[in-house]
């Protein structure tokens, strides 16, 4: 029983470490407790196991690029977010709620938040905080269509969502619109 647990933990983790994109499994595990457990139990036993195996692997990229990969990210990916000076400025006077809302939006690519972070002063228990409370949101969307899946063919064929579809995709922009926002003006 545990032991799938641990093993897709260990996968998603991986994933996360060397920036494989996580979707898949996020809807494959949401498809698979949604069938076996309904899509209430199924969305309450995924949910919990997708942001602790996303904050394992964020953990480790985060480790990882701190203590061996600091001078890389600076030199290569740093200089590439042109807002990164504003960046780690709105973290170092407001580490949770920049960290939270950088993770909520696609500012910061959700692969490369930890490593970009790395280079922050951002602490180890405000990171694993600001990513799990930023993830939570658009998680919580995934799992919620995928557990009323009946199949993966459902998701690869794009089946409608529904009519909340749009108003989540509305609110997404809106918030990612704030935080830039939110962010130049730190920059000033």
């Amino acid at each position: 029983f545990y032991t799938g647990y641990l093993a897709y933990m260990l996968i998603y983790a991986i994933f996360k470490a060397v920036m494989i994109p996580t979707s898949i499994l996020v809807l494959g595990i949401s498809l698979v407790y949604g069938h076996a457990y309904g899509p209430t139990e199924g969305f309450f036993i995924t949910i919990p196991l997708i942001v602790i195996s996303a904050a394992l692997g964020c953990l480790i990229a985060f480790t990882a690029g701190r203590f061996f990969m600091k001078n890389y990210i600076r030199t290569y990916v740093i200089h590439k977010i042109k807002m990164f000076q504003a960046i780690d400025l709105a973290i170092e006077h407001h580490p949770l709620k920049m960290a939270t809302i950088l993770r909520l939006t696609p500012i910061v690519p959700h692969n490369l938040y930890p490593y970009i972070m790395s280079v922050t002063s951002l602490s180890y228990k405000n990171l694993i905080l600001c990513h799990s409370l930023g993830m939570l949101p658009l998680t919580s969307v995934y799992v919620y269509f995928a557990v009323h899946f009946k199949s993966i063919e459902d998701i690869m064929k794009g089946t409608d969502f529904g009519p909340y579809y749009f108003v989540y995709m509305t609110l997404g922009m809106v918030v990612m619109i704030l935080v830039v926002l939110l962010v130049v003006s730190y920059a000033k």
